[in-house]
């Protein structure tokens, strides 16, 4: 590992007279190759790959392996490219079989899962009356209503996910008194984030304090779902009326077990194969919407990028890589490197969410959220955010999140990390956690979009230049 990063830190040494924003005529002709027509041409692809196979694209799914097609064929003919759909093993949740009513209503639940007890002690079927623990009201996180002495024994409690700017989930279960074991849990998101912070999702509250909730003996489990905000809102008012709400939830065959996924790598045929930057997006969706914005987007850019350099708007001097990650590829990837591969790579930059939102630009010096990528990110930083004050644009800091981590501190292959993240709530995105139709191909900005992209350009240039 010493020799990986002492690599990686000579490659920084000799780019950080590169931090200056203006760029060169050659960068100027990468940067005007990226065009909104071409960003909104693949954008409205994977939508209708969504749309053809179920209304999303996500992992092991047909509307997957379509977006891995269209990738394939959108590069198949370029001379300067090489193209790669490398296998990977990962640990994926899995059922046959899902079904939730509510008031005998069917609704598509966004995720199931089993609490506590193991997947083959699930009950298949749990039906309750809904209750909660608040009100449902617009200022959980400030003033949560919490409702006292609420009996849930035997009954299905509904509960919001709010990630509140504290950092807190909008107080805890210990918060409020009530009696019972519930049958099962239903949650729903619904984030509040100032618009200037850029935060990691808290996403389910934790184990430890759904253990305490739950009350479960040992080898019992409990079934839980995620439904819409929207679906949620419509039992809340219910609720509110005292008009009686009853789910009844069914998963067959939950498990948590081995599935085969897939990355698809494309990378230069010319440059320097001993320094090799690497581009990545994730290109998979949730399981319950289109991914336009989560995260056609960044694939989109990438392939504008990969459509500039064939047209040899920009001839790198070293190799570039650009990854499009499965769920859980990036780790696979970074753990599955030789030490000599690992060696070789210079950089790695990701996109995610970037048709909307914040400017967002991964805090790589660590001075918003006191988590520093590895040698060299605060550069990649610097390059990015001159940039856009370059172009009259404000950007703000994005923690280290996602496939980037894959590359960050800690990580098995340990790179000087950067790039762009839009944001994960709903004031960055109206449809971040939200069910089809959101996050379709009205939810994206193109001229947004292509600032990102024009930066992603410039930023890529400057860093093969720098070698």
């Amino acid at each position: 590992m010493r020799s990986i990063l002492s690599t990686s830190v000579t490659f920084w040494v000799l780019c950080a007279s590169v931090t200056s924003a203006n760029p060169t005529p050659n960068s100027w002709q990468f940067e005007a190759s990226i065009k909104k027509a071409n960003l909104l041409h693949d954008l409205a692809k994977f939508n209708h790959i969504a749309a053809q196979h179920g209304r999303n694209r996500a992992p092991n799914s047909p509307g997957f392996d379509a977006s891995v097609n269209w990738v394939r064929f959108r590069v198949q003919s370029y001379a300067k490219f090489s193209y790669l759909a490398e296998n990977y093993q990962t640990k994926a949740d899995l059922v046959d079989f899902k079904r939730l009513k509510i008031n005998h209503r069917t609704v598509a639940p966004i995720e199931v899962g089993v609490l506590l007890g193991g997947e083959e002690n699930a009950p298949q079927t749990v039906q309750g009356h809904v209750v909660r623990l608040e009100r449902g009201g617009p200022d959980f996180c400030n003033n949560p209503n919490w409702i006292s002495n609420v009996d849930v024994e035997g009954k299905v409690l509904l509960y919001r996910l709010a990630d509140c700017h504290s950092g807190a989930i909008g107080g805890t279960f210990t918060q409020v008194p009530f009696t019972g074991t519930p049958a099962a849990l239903l949650f729903y998101r619904d984030n509040w984030r100032p618009d200037n912070v850029v935060k990691r999702d808290l996403d389910l509250p934790s184990l430890a304090e759904l253990s305490k909730l739950v009350k479960r003996q040992s080898g019992e489990s409990a079934l839980w779902a995620i439904i819409s905000k929207n679906e949620a809102q419509k039992i809340h008012k219910d609720l509110n009326k005292n008009r009686p709400v009853t789910a009844n939830l069914k998963v067959v065959n939950y498990r948590y077990d081995d599935v085969t996924r897939k990355n698809v790598i494309i990378e230069t045929k010319g440059g320097n194969s001993n320094k090799v930057i690497v581009l990545g997006a994730r290109l998979d969706s949730a399981p319950f919407n289109s991914g336009i914005n989560d995260n056609a987007s960044g694939v989109s850019l990438l392939l504008a990028l990969i459509d500039a350099i064939q047209a040899g708007k920009f001839v790198p001097k070293n190799k570039i890589r650009f990854v499009f990650w499965g769920t859980g590829g990036s780790a696979a990837y970074a753990t599955g490197r030789t030490v000599v591969e690992a060696a070789r790579i210079k950089a790695y930059l990701n996109f995610h969410s970037v048709s909307r939102g914040a400017f967002g630009v991964y805090d790589g010096d660590g001075s918003r959220y006191n988590e520093a990528g590895p040698t060299g990110s605060s550069a990649i930083e610097t390059l990015f955010t001159n940039y856009f004050t370059s172009k009259g644009i404000t950007s703000k800091p994005a923690r280290l999140e996602g496939d980037l981590l894959s590359f960050a501190t800690g990580s098995s292959v340990e790179k000087p990390v950067g790039g762009l993240f839009g944001g994960d709530s709903v004031v960055h995105d109206p449809c971040w956690g939200q069910p089809w139709p959101c996050d379709s191909l009205s939810n994206a900005n193109l001229n947004y979009l292509e600032i990102n992209a024009k930066a992603a350009a410039h930023v890529l240039y400057a860093l093969d230049q720098s070698t």
